[in-house]
């Protein structure tokens, strides 16, 4: 039987488990467990402050999805975007996300719209001679 230890919550002394007999510092009692459990997640969540962000932001940004058909960029509540990342950096995502859309979808009048090459034409430095 492990030697008994004093319960870090409630004072008592108790016998702990003996798997966990140098690492148990809380008694049995659900009153002591609720506060370890408490602690434990309180310093999980110190540790892994970015665990769940994305999922709050998005929440938060994201009004409805948008119907079919419509414009992706009027599902995002822009009100929110602005008082989370500045008014600046809000009109800026808008708009290209709107230019994106354009290029992606067609304009309005139905003509797709070509996007431009992805690869550039740079003189070689090799040519130059």
């Amino acid at each position: 039987m492990a030697k008994l230890q004093h319960c870090g919550y409630c004072g008592r002394w108790f016998h702990p488990d003996p798997r966990n007999a140098g690492r148990q510092r809380a008694c049995s009692a659900s009153a002591c467990q609720a506060k370890r459990h408490q602690k434990a997640c309180r310093a999980w969540r110190q540790r892994n402050t970015h665990y769940d962000k994305e999922d709050r932001l998005v929440e938060a940004l994201v009004k409805d999805p948008a119907p079919a058909g419509t414009d992706p960029v009027d599902a995002i509540d822009w009100q929110a975007a602005m008082d989370l990342v500045g008014p600046e950096v809000a009109v800026l995502v808008k708009e290209c996300g709107k230019a994106i859309c354009q290029r992606r979808w067609g304009d309005r009048t139905g003509n797709d719209l070509e996007l431009p090459s992805a690869r550039r034409e740079t003189p070689s430095p090799c040519n130059s001679m």
